[in-house]
This record gives structure tokens, sequence and C-alpha cells, in this order.
């Protein structure tokens, strides 16, 4: 990968790594995460505390190793140049910024804010999402900092038409508070919309965990396709899309907790 290496993140990578590893295994350990991705301890230790900077040389390879390890959508954040292959708009959120928005309703606003009879106006925003006016506001800060929404008057606003893409792989507090929160919003779904206003699916298979990685692209693009279809100029109402792939079997869980 080329470009000049940004140090802060990666020193914020490492330690995304190192605790993404230790959640999944209490016991892991520095000196073991060090010697998989060809570091010494010490190295580690003072890369992750900013005391040390790495050549962009080093850094390549020890990105290498943790490719393995479903960092990729992360790593693209570690050079100066790492959006350019995306889709244009698309902008990678990182993890600390990400904590920020991890609640459903910053993502719904910012969908409201594209809604013509909405007009950008918070208190009609509140007023769909049935929230208060002032969590739409904060709300609406946040995504201000974030460059993905700005205030064009006193009383509106409007998105900027950056899109986001939420790292993959990353075992981080904030994230996992989003799916927990998305699945508290499927069971409401569940027990309030009739089924003509929703629709829930589910597939039990087996599989080799080895094509975990395809399936996760093919969903990746599968989402795209949704997107371009739903989102037209006509689209005033804001739904929510949910995927997930999980074991159901004991083994197939301890591998992956072990790997």
């Amino acid at each position: 990968m080329k470009g000049k290496i940004n140090q802060h993140q990666f020193q914020r990578l490492l330690q995304t790594a190192l605790s993404s590893a230790k959640n999944k295994n209490t016991r892991y350990s520095l000196r073991a995460f060090s010697k998989r991705i060809g570091l010494t301890p010490s190295a580690v230790s003072e890369i992750i505390r900013g005391k040390r900077a790495v050549s962009t040389k080093l850094a390549n390879r020890v990105i290498e190793r943790l490719r393995d390890e479903n960092q990729s959508r992360f790593i693209e954040n570690i050079f100066n140049n790492e959006t350019s292959h995306l889709p244009l708009k698309y902008q990678i959120l990182k993890a600390d910024e990400f904590a920020l928005i991890s609640s459903w309703q910053h993502f719904a606003i910012l969908s409201l804010l594209e809604v013509e009879r909405l007009k950008g106006i918070p208190r009609k925003i509140a007023t769909s999402l049935h929230i208060s006016e002032g969590e739409v506001l904060r709300s609406l800060e946040r995504l201000q900092r974030l460059g993905l929404a700005e205030k064009i008057s006193k009383l509106q606003w409007k998105a900027t038409g950056k899109s986001y893409h939420s790292s993959d792989g990353i075992s981080d507090e904030s994230i996992l508070r989003s799916h927990f929160e998305s699945l508290e919003l499927a069971q409401k779904s569940l027990e309030n919309h009739p089924l003509q206003a929703r629709d829930f699916t589910s597939l039990t298979f087996r599989m080799n965990p080895k094509n975990l990685n395809r399936i996760r692209q093919l969903v990746r693009d599968f989402r795209e396709k949704i997107c371009k279809i739903a989102e037209t100029k006509e689209a005033e109402e804001v739904f929510k899309l949910c995927i997930q792939i999980f074991p159901l079997n004991f083994s197939t869980e301890k591998k992956a907790a072990q790997k």
C-alpha cells in the first residue's frame, strides 16, 4: 500500500487489534500479539503509547499480517490517500468518530435531511422519529463536526452528500452498541409494524468458515444495490436493513475464539 503513514491511525490500529484479540481471549498477551505481527513487545508498547514512529515499510509489513484478521477496512485509514479507490463520496469513519454516532437516530436523521417535506427542520424530524428536538439538535451537531451535515439557516439543516463506511472486524464498544441497538429496533418492529410494512427472513445452512470473507463481500455488494434502488427523490420514509451471519454450533465459535 502506498502513501505517507498516518502515525496516529497506525497507533489506533494496533490498539484496536490488540483489544479485539483480548476480548476473544482474556489470557491473550502483548507478547503473543507482538509475535503475531513480527515486532518486539517493547516496540509495540512504544508505538501504542505514541513514543515511537514507524516507517511506511514497517507499517506495510504489519498491515499485511493484520489483513488476515478482518482489519482491512480500518487499515484503509492508515494512509493519507486511503480512500482514493473507494466509490465517490464515501468516507470511512474511524472507530473513535463512529463512537459519536453509534446511536441509531444519527443515521436516521441524516436520511431525513434529504426528505423534502421535512425541509431539514429539526422539530419536524423529531416528530417523525418520535424523539425530542433536543436529541435531534445534538445529533446534528455531531454530524456537522464529522462533515456529514451542515446548518444552512437558523432553522434548517442539510446533508453534505458524503456517505459513511464503518470499519469491519473491529471489536469496539461503539460498534457493538450500534449492533445491539439495531437488534432492539428490529424487535420493536416485529412487535409494532404490520407485516406489509416490514420483511423478516432467515436462513440456516452449513458452511466452511473460510468462506466467511467472501460472504461479507457479497453482503457489501448487496447493500450498495439496495441503496441504488431505494434512495430516489421520492423516498420519504426511513428504513433499516440489518444482515447478520453468525455460528450456531459451539465448535465453530471455539475455533474462531482461538484464532
